[in-house]
C-alpha cells in the first residue's frame, strides 16, 4: 500500500476550486480521503506547512515526517551555518552581499509565482467530511521550469556566498 499525501483545494458547488486548501492523504488501495486539519489555508504551500495537518497525516499514514519549524534559519542571517551539513565553515557576508542574495531570491520567487499562474486549473477529486476537493494537476513542463529557476537561484546564491 502507498499513501498519496498532497494539498488539495476545496471546490464550490460549481466544481471549481475556491482558494481554500488542506493537506490530505489517500491510500492507493481506496478508502476515504483524510484531511489533516480543521482550519482552512489560503495556499497549497500553507496547507503543506501546517504542523497540525502534518502530525495528523503522519499518524494516519504511519510516516511522521519530523518537520521542525525551529530548525529554519533566515538565509540572510549569519546563523545560516547552523543547518548546513555540507559546508564546514562560512564567511560572514557583507550587508551588500546579503542584499544581493535577498534580491536574487525575491526575483526567483517572482518568476516561480508567474510559472504557477500558468498551471492547469484543478479538477474535482471527491469529498472528505462532506467537503468537495479538487486535484491540482502537475504540469510537467512547468514543474521542470520551476526546478530550473530554483537551480538558477541556488547557483547565483552560491556565487555570492562562496
Amino acid at each position: 500500500m502507498a499513501w498519496i499525501v498532497q494539498p488539495l483545494e476545496k471546490c464550490g458547488s460549481d466544481g471549481l476550486g475556491i482558494g481554500i486548501f488542506h493537506l490530505t492523504a489517500k491510500s492507493d488501495e481506496g478508502g476515504p480521503l483524510y484531511v489533516g486539519c480543521d482550519h482552512d489555508h489560503a495556499s497549497a504551500d500553507d496547507a503543506q506547512a501546517c504542523q497540525e495537518a502534518r502530525r495528523k497525516i503522519g499518524g494516519i499514514t504511519g510516516f511522521p515526517d519530523g518537520y521542525d519549524e525551529k530548525r529554519r534559519v533566515d538565509s540572510a542571517s549569519d546563523d545560516r551555518t547552523a543547518n548546513n551539513a555540507v559546508r564546514h565553515s562560512y564567511r560572514v557576508l557583507s550587508d551588500a552581499e546579503k542584499a544581493q542574495m535577498v534580491a536574487i531570491k525575491d526575483k526567483g520567487a517572482e518568476f516561480l509565482n508567474l510559472i504557477d499562474s500558468l498551471r492547469t486549473p484543478p479538477e474535482p477529486a471527491g469529498e472528505a467530511n462532506g467537503e468537495p476537493f479538487a486535484i491540482c494537476t502537475f504540469d510537467r513542463e512547468l514543474t521542470i521550469a520551476a526546478e530550473k529557476v530554483e537551480e538558477a537561484v541556488m547557483w547565483a546564491v552560491k556565487h555570492i556566498t562562496a
